[in-house]
């Protein structure tokens, strides 16, 4: 008992230092161009399909149905763009080669992206996710900030560039979340340690907090600050809560953590489907966090992440319907099965059409 009480004196005591230093931080406008890239498949596509069971294997996770399942939804993400966020220079839609039947393809703002333009070759094909999203960077004429969807995350009300970036800094919730264990057959909680090691390996965590403690320390960050405060005094980041929503990215980022860490990228990027040994895209938002070139916001500041839509189906129309969120994430899972996939998605397909009725110019 008595080491513990030394350990809560010695966090109390540095907590005062750094805290005695914070900053305020000011609200900047965003006057450069700002990009949206999202991801996207037809998993109907029988070309994409025979080439996926060329390598499919049902002991990994990313090759089930729900990765890659058509809800039919993928309309009302154009809709929303067009309603919500008109200011967007350039929307850069990222596939194998496959697009939309109703796409309009002459509109000035779409720009095909296929995965061979710009993943390298020695990648391809891939049906994991995160080759393609950790080399988003090398699409052509892509601006330096842009926001990264898939297409699973729509706007839901209004936004701006500044809801987004804060100057030229992206806007992250930096809420430091010990991350607890290995769920065996979940290759996402093992890639969020291959990330966290990155970062551990590259800075020294205490001087990060100390240096930008109204960062590390905000009040927005709520009762999850004691965790930063462990990471400052043990100078090791042992995870971090990251929002499943539209995400804003910078080029020049995703260059500095390739320049650095180029094999352990370029290992992940040979992989055909998701393994435990991959490190994904939020190696770029933890990053700018450590580097301190962020600007702070809270968990919920982006919006809701459905998790499970076989429980949520209910609340959902609802959610669409209103304006309380910026953005909203539909998670397709194996809940969703066979017998209420159809009752499901004509479900929220109604509260979508409710709320955007009208065809967007992006549609045909």
């Amino acid at each position: 008992m008595g080491i513990i009480n030394s350990i809560k004196k010695e966090i109390k005591f540095k907590k005062s230092e750094i805290i005695g230093r914070t900053r305020k931080i000011k609200e900047i406008p965003m006057t450069e161009p700002v990009d949206f890239v999202v991801s996207w498949v037809d998993s109907s596509d029988e070309q994409w399909l025979k080439e996926k069971q060329k390598y499919s294997d049902s002991k990994l996770e990313g090759s089930g149905v729900e990765r890659y399942r058509n809800w039919d939804l993928f309309k009302y993400w154009f809709r929303a763009v067009e309603k919500y966020a008109p200011w967007v220079r350039k929307v850069h839609l990222v596939t194998c080669g496959h697009y939309p039947e109703w796409l309009n393809l002459n509109h000035k703002k779409i720009n095909l992206v296929k995965h061979e333009s710009f993943i390298p070759e020695i990648y391809l094909p891939t049906f994991n996710a995160n080759p393609i999203e950790l080399n988003i960077h090398r699409i052509n004429g892509l601006s330096e900030h842009f926001v990264y969807f898939n297409d699973d995350m729509f706007i839901n009300k209004p936004v701006s560039k500044e809801d987004f970036f804060n100057g030229n800094y992206p806007k992250y919730c930096c809420e430091a979340v010990p991350l607890k264990h290995y769920r065996e057959n979940v290759f996402f909680d093992h890639m969020l340690f291959n990330n966290i090691g990155i970062i551990n390996d590259y800075f020294d965590i205490t001087k990060c907090i100390t240096d930008k403690s109204e960062l590390w320390l905000n009040k927005k960050y709520k009762k999850t600050r004691k965790y930063t405060k462990l990471a400052y005094k043990d100078n090791y980041l042992y995870g971090m809560a990251f929002p499943h929503l539209g995400v804003p990215l910078r080029k020049s980022t995703m260059e500095k953590v390739w320049s650095l860490y180029g094999k352990e990228l370029d290992d992940t990027c040979q992989r055909k489907f998701r393994t435990p040994s991959d490190i994904n895209d939020q190696i770029f938002q933890l990053w700018d966090m450590a580097s301190g070139e962020f600007f702070p916001v809270g968990r919920e500041y982006y919006g809701m992440f459905f998790e499970n839509l076989a429980t949520q189906t209910e609340v959902i129309p609802d959610t669409v319907m209103n304006d309380d969120e910026m953005m909203i994430c539909l998670n397709d899972t194996d809940a969703v099965n066979d017998s209420n996939f159809e009752s499901i998605r004509r479900t929220i397909d109604s509260a979508f059409l409710k709320k955007y009725p009208n065809k967007s110019q992006f549609e045909i």
